[in-house]
Formats: C-alpha cells, structure tokens, sequence
C-alpha cells in the first residue's frame, strides 16, 4: 500500500519556475510542470520498479492461454507502469532542452533535432537508473542527455561528410568512417549499388526519414529531424527513434553482405 499509494507531498511550497519570455508552446509547458522533490523521486522509481515486478508476475501467472481477468490486470499495470515513468519523464523535460540549447547553432543544427535526441536518452536513462544509489536521477540523466547529444552532433557532422546528394538517384558511401558510429559498418557499401540495396530493404516510412536526413534527392545538407516528423505525421522522438531502428538495420544487412 505503501508504495502503490499517493506520492508524498513535498515538506514546503516549490516556488514556481519563472518562465522565459517568447517561448514556443512545448517549451512554456514545461515550466508548469513542478520538479519532484527527492522523496517524491524515491516514491516514484520505487512504485515504477514494483510494478514492473507486478507484470513479470502476471506474464508468468497467465501462461499461453491467459483469461480475460488476467488480461485486464496486466493491462492496469501497465497503464500504472506508463503513468509512473510519464511522471518522472515531464519532471526531467526542462533538462532535456535546458542542454540542447546549449549546444543548438541555428547556422547548421535544430533544437528540435537535438531534443528529440535527448528525450529518447531521458527515456532510457528512466528504466537504468537505480535510484538506491542515493543519487538523484538528474545526476545520472545529466550525463546520459548530455553524452547522446554530442555523439549526435559528432555523427551529423560525419554524414554531411560521408553522404552526398545524387540528384534522382540515390546517396553514394564516398569515404570510410573509421570511427565509432552507426555508419561504422556501412563502409562495405562503397558503391552506389550496394547503398541503394540497403535503403531499399527499409519500409516506405523507414526509407523517407533516412532519405530525407541524408538529404537524398533533397536539400544537399538534409532535412531535420523536426521537419520530417511535421511531414510525416510523428513527434520528433519518435521521429529520431525511426532513424536510429533504421539505421541498425542497415548497419546489420551491410555486415552480412561484408
């Protein structure tokens, strides 16, 4: 009951973040959001690492053949395991953006890109964290934002170098990328032939987003992140998750052709 109930109120009043002039909508609401306190951040990673206890119970319990009871209360875990990670992920958003401008140049990279990117590392730095550490989950999630965004950065500036635009046709790999990055095992497909083959395997979705951030049959320096997803019908996050799945999967077909 303990951990399941109510979170704990905080001992004082959080006085209410002052809210920059001239922000877009996604980034005022964040400042509505209030910061969870310490025992708050406990309560949370507690009902959230107890509840996914809860489901590994109810997969077991329920076999092949599951009835319908046990359905609807794996469901209602879930739902409680979904709303427990929201809360601690919304409390966290304003660190996200809080790094992403520090890094956004307008001249060559978008914010949007860089918190998209963020968020996704936010999101998996909630199911790492082991809160009885005794840190604070921003300590951690600072170093794990911080870290995909410059390796984002890094690797933008690498495909600028590595892809380039081939009018109708499709990108052509141009120099080897020896360093550690998702273009990494990509090097097999030197020719233009062997590119074309591995965008090929991609969905019709998949193949748009990686088209259009390589700037194939496009904007020679490719498309944000932001500006695909609004033209597709996706959030951002989503959006960068795409990329990162599609990339994987190039990466493997090339190994196996290597």
């Amino acid at each position: 009951e303990g951990i399941l109930g109510p979170m704990p109120k905080p001992h004082s009043l959080q006085p209410k973040p002052k809210r920059p002039e001239g922000l877009p909508a996604y980034f005022a609401h964040l400042y509505t959001v209030p910061l969870l306190t310490k025992q708050q951040e406990q309560h949370c990673f507690r009902k959230l690492n107890y509840l996914k206890y809860l489901e590994a119970c109810c997969i077991a319990k329920q076999g092949p053949d599951p009835c319908p009871d046990c359905r609807e209360e794996l469901q209602a875990v879930r739902d409680g395991i979904q709303r427990t990670r929201n809360r601690i992920v919304e409390s966290n958003l304003r660190l996200v953006v809080s790094l992403a401008k520090r890094y956004a140049d307008s001249a060559s990279n978008d914010l949007d890109d860089l918190i998209g990117t963020g968020n996704t590392s936010l999101l998996r730095s909630v199911d790492l964290f082991d809160f009885r550490r005794g840190l604070r989950f921003s300590t951690y999630a600072f170093q794990a934002i911080n870290r995909s965004i410059l390796t984002q950065l890094s690797r933008s500036q690498r495909r600028r170098k590595t892809f380039v635009n081939c009018g109708d046709d499709y990108a052509e790999l141009i120099e080897h990328d020896a360093a550690s990055s998702d273009l990494y095992e990509l090097h097999a497909a030197e020719a233009r032939e062997s590119a074309m083959k591995l965008v090929d395997q991609l969905g019709e979705r998949d193949r748009e987003i990686v088209m259009s951030r390589f700037g194939i049959n496009r904007d020679r320096n490719g498309v944000s992140f932001s500006t695909i997803a609004k033209e597709i019908g996706l959030s951002t996050t989503r959006t960068v998750q795409l990329f990162n799945r599609s990339m994987e999967r190039m990466r493997v077909e090339a190994a196996k052709a290597g």
